[in-house]
């Protein structure tokens, strides 16, 4: 007589999203899958099997962490130099710029003071204090993700020097910034949006960028159905946020998952005219805004120099209204001696604007949204500085 095989009980897989963290989301039971967009999630870090919250991550001598301040100009100045020198971008790091982006003014963010004045940071040699080696560059964002507030850091520049790369600094550097989210009590880990895929993170992307030139004689007529001349000022925030969630939450939707969280005085820094930024609204007979775009100039590496301007957002109704939109948005950026516009194809806006406008896609001019989900898949071969720099 044969006896049937004991069944093994099965076995119950932990969860990797924190739920006290989390609203429960229909995302929440679906497998990791690295290659897999859809699946992509949030959770919470963990950092005891491989680091000491307590310590800094060890450098070999003679390096040491040093955190850069945003709202410093020295700091800055520090910052801009390395990242020009030694960052491959097609536009040039400006201080005033670079603070624009990272001294974020946020509201309900655990430990604020402490977090932008540690989010950047650099590996110095001892003898060296001038020199950097090494850097991190974030700033302290609210996201909404499946539904969920989460904070988090943004890392937008991750960099080390030619001669110490293959040496795992980069790797080093995030754990750093790993180990002082988890002290500042920073509720997720981190989301960058740098060009090249790193270790153990999910990955959005890549995204592509279009670029519009501007021939020395071209003419470009604007469309008189809509005006788009008249600068957003402090009346139209209210409802400019209001399309901002309503456009957002639609991409959530479609695909993206997340879009960020906007507090007010966050949407005022972002979007109001101010120096670099100029935000155009279209607005309704009765002078409410229906639909606005927003732009930044940058200056684009090379000689002679060239100003640039990018689009950080807008909105569109539908296709015929992306083109009029962006055809008058290029008659603007020409009447003020802009060189190109730059855009990011989200929501199928290249379609149109490569066949309607004449854009055209970026060589290697692309980013990537990566999540970290679980530190401790990072391979200790990867998260080890080699001790010969």
């Amino acid at each position: 007589m044969s006896v049937a095989p004991e069944i093994e009980p099965v076995k119950k897989t932990k969860k990797l999203v924190n739920e006290a963290l989390f609203r429960p989301s229909e995302w929440d039971d679906y497998p990791l899958k690295r290659d897999d967009k859809h699946t992509n999630k949030i959770v919470q870090p963990d950092f005891a099997p491989f680091c000491d919250v307590t310590k800094p991550e060890p450098l070999p001598e003679p390096f040491h962490f040093v955190s850069l301040d945003v709202r410093d100009d020295a700091s800055l100045k520090r910052m801009c130099t390395f990242l020009n020198a030694n960052y491959k971008s097609a536009f040039v790091f400006d201080a005033k710029h670079v603070r624009w982006i990272l001294d974020v003014p946020v509201v309900n963010f655990p430990r604020s003071g402490e977090v932008l004045k540690g989010c950047v940071i650099c590996v110095q040699p001892t003898a060296s204090p001038d020199k950097i080696v090494g850097m991190i560059a974030s700033r302290p964002i609210t996201y909404r993700v499946d539904g969920r507030v989460v904070c988090t850091l943004e890392v937008g520049w991750l960099c080390t020097l030619q001669e110490v790369r293959g040496k795992r600094l980069a790797s080093v550097l995030m754990k750093e910034l790993y180990r002082r989210a988890y002290v500042w009590g920073v509720s997720v880990g981190m989301l960058f949006t740098i060009p090249r895929q790193l270790p153990a993170l999910f990955t959005v992307g890549p995204i592509k960028m279009l670029k519009r030139s501007f021939a020395e004689s071209e003419a470009i007529q604007p469309n008189k159905n809509i005006d788009l001349v008249r600068f957003a000022n402090l009346r139209d925030v209210s409802r400019m946020m209001k399309i901002y969630r309503t456009y957002a939450a639609d991409q959530e939707n479609m695909a993206w998952r997340l879009h960020r969280e906007y507090n007010r005085r966050e949407f005022e820094h972002t979007f109001l005219r101010r120096g670099d930024v100029m935000t155009y609204v279209i607005r309704t007979d009765r002078g409410d805004v229906k639909d606005f775009v927003s732009l930044y100039a940058l200056t684009e590496v090379g000689e002679p120099a060239k100003t640039v301007a990018y689009v950080q957002f807008i909105s569109f109704l539908n296709d015929k209204l992306l083109e009029l939109f962006m055809q008058n948005v290029l008659f603007i950026m020409l009447r003020n001696k802009f060189s190109a516009v730059y855009i990011a194809d989200l929501s199928g806006v290249g379609e149109v604007l490569r066949t309607k406008l004449g854009f055209e896609d970026v060589e290697g001019e692309h980013h990537m949204y990566q999540f970290n989900y679980n530190t401790t898949t990072i391979d200790v071969s990867q998260s080890t500085i080699s001790p010969i720099l």
